[in-house]
């Protein structure tokens, strides 16, 4: 059997595309800047906080300064650097927000909540709001990744779900404004401690952020964003980017686009409605009290490659992208006839989702054929494979990706007509369509991808008061889930605690199985559920 060591070094030696995380691609982009010397060194910087070297939690000196460089780069009040990746600051910035929201409460007293649609909310939810102090309210996004549902079960708080719209090829889209302001109305806002949304979300979609934010400073409450995936947008699109449109907390990893080890993270402080205490309370209790030193120094190696090369960095990602775009999708020549990729308003180009379902070839089987192309992707979702570029592809890979489509669609041809393909059912993944998930009635559709979830009255994440069993997967119908079932990627739950297994819910953890997608929170085809 080989170890760890074997297979990562058999990739270093291999000739294989990085289309995934990280952002940097590899030594190559380190190496490019003038840092070969640092990576020499680099196990030998792994050192603790020494006299000179500063605190994370106290910084003062040289950490401080980092902190202060990409304040500025950001155009920010203040940044904390993350070394437990954006879910530290996901969780961090939710509990800053409920804990400001009680203490708030505290002074102010309960609210009167007699006001609202009795029928709006469950019994359980309405005795919830009956002890407003005891549990605070996050509006989030139902497709918000896991470390959201984390946050709100460690707070002891209610998620109250706002739904993304969903596109035509069945891929989630944004969260629009509208949704946000009824659902705050409908709560009299008094009630919610946070707003929380992902932008862009995995597939590159982004929110109308600063509407979203003037209606949440008009009901009076925070609006954090999760923009794990958008570290570059204030350089490439800043119309995109939350922490330039009105956001109070923006959290982004460094990692997934840009320079800076796997990881790693930035918070940024946008406004000052942010109790800055209670994040950094938040981070300390969340993060590590060792952090490493050698992603501390990935921070400072990306902080001064950007500042140096800022505008011929973004300008050659920019062009690249054009060109890959152009060719492939715009100009349909060199019998790339089928390929499809996503091309919608709001969208962070640098995350290309590609599909070539028009000549009957399914998300699953294009990404194997990437990888035997010797391309690796991001992430497979239906009938899209998303390839993710990041500050470290050069002009090479692009064109490497664009000669491997271009091959597997010419070998497709070779096997058969486009004449017949054409005639043919659409892909099957786990007995059923990706169309036919989406063509469900959206109260009974649970599918993250492709559709709107049943729980239109949200339930309370953390209803742990009977027990739970064990169950097949296909036992599960009508019974309520006991943990939250997870692919990963893209780490967005299918389903969560005391949510009810729908036949769609069933079907499509399925297809994430048969796909082989890693899917937390089921042991053996297995899932655990309330007993009876």
């Amino acid at each position: 059997m080989s170890t760890l060591l074997d297979y990562l070094s058999e990739y270093v030696d291999s000739d294989l595309v990085s289309f995934h995380m990280p952002g940097h691609k590899g030594a190559r982009f380190f190496k490019a800047h003038g840092y070969s010397d640092v990576l020499d060194r680099l196990v030998d910087m792994d050192i603790t906080e020494i006299d000179g070297a500063d605190n994370l939690y106290k910084p003062e000196s040289v950490i401080k300064q980092m902190m202060d460089d990409y304040a500025q780069l950001y155009d920010v009040l203040a940044t904390y650097l993350l070394v437990g990746g954006s879910s530290a600051g996901i969780i961090a910035a939710i509990m800053a927000a409920v804990n400001s929201y009680t203490h708030r409460q505290s002074i102010n007293g309960s609210l009167d909540t007699h006001g609202m649609k009795r029928d709006f909310v469950s019994q359980l939810e309405r005795n919830i709001l009956d002890n407003p102090r005891d549990n605070p309210m996050i509006v989030m996004a139902r497709n918000s990744h896991k470390s959201v549902y984390n946050a709100v079960r460690l707070c002891n708080a209610t998620p109250m779900y706002l739904y993304p719209e969903t596109l035509e090829s069945g891929v989630s889209g944004g969260i629009a404004p509208q949704p946000v302001r009824e659902l705050l109305q409908e709560l009299s806002a008094n009630h919610v401690a946070a707003v929380v949304i992902p932008s862009p979300n995995y597939y590159g979609i982004c929110s109308d952020i600063k509407a979203i934010a003037d209606i949440c400073h008009e009901y009076g409450t925070l609006l954090i964003v999760d923009e794990a995936h958008g570290a570059h947008l204030k350089f490439m699109n800043e119309p995109l980017a939350a922490e330039a449109n009105g956001a109070d907390i923006v959290i982004m990893s460094t990692h997934k686009t840009l320079a800076t080890f796997t990881s790693t993270a930035l918070l940024h402080i946008c406004s000052a409605r942010v109790n800055r205490y209670a994040v950094e309370d938040a981070l300390q209790m969340i993060q590590t009290t060792s952090p490493s030193y050698m992603m501390l120094a990935s921070f400072a190696m990306c902080a001064e490659i950007i500042k140096q090369n800022k505008q011929k960095l973004f300008m050659d990602w920019a062009e690249n992208l054009d060109w890959f775009y152009n060719r492939s999708h715009y100009n349909q020549s060199q019998h790339m006839d089928g390929l499809e990729i996503l091309d919608v308003p709001m969208l962070d180009r640098t995350k290309m989702n590609i599909s070539l379902k028009p000549i009957g070839i399914s998300g699953a089987e294009l990404e194997k054929l990437l990888i035997e192309h010797g391309i690796i992707p991001e992430l497979v979702s239906g009938d899209y494979v998303m390839c993710m570029t990041g500050i470290g592809n050069v002009k090479q890979d692009y064109v490497k990706l664009y000669d491997a489509i271009l091959d597997i669609i010419c070998q497709n041809q070779k096997k058969s007509s486009l004449n017949n393909l054409s005639a043919m059912p659409q892909t099957m993944m786990g007995g059923v369509t990706v169309s036919a998930i989406v063509a469900c009635d959206e109260d009974d559709v649970h599918c993250c991808v492709g559709g709107r979830l049943d729980n239109r009255v949200n339930r309370s994440i953390d209803d742990a008061s009977i027990g739970f069993e064990w169950i097949s997967l296909e036992y599960a119908m009508n019974r309520k889930s006991g943990a939250m079932i997870i692919p990963y990627p893209p780490g967005i739950p299918i389903i969560v605690q005391s949510e009810i297994f729908t036949k769609e819910v069933i079907l499509e953890i399925q297809r994430y199985l048969d796909m082989g997608t890693k899917v937390l929170g089921i042991r053996e085809n297995h899932v655990l559920v309330s007993e009876i």
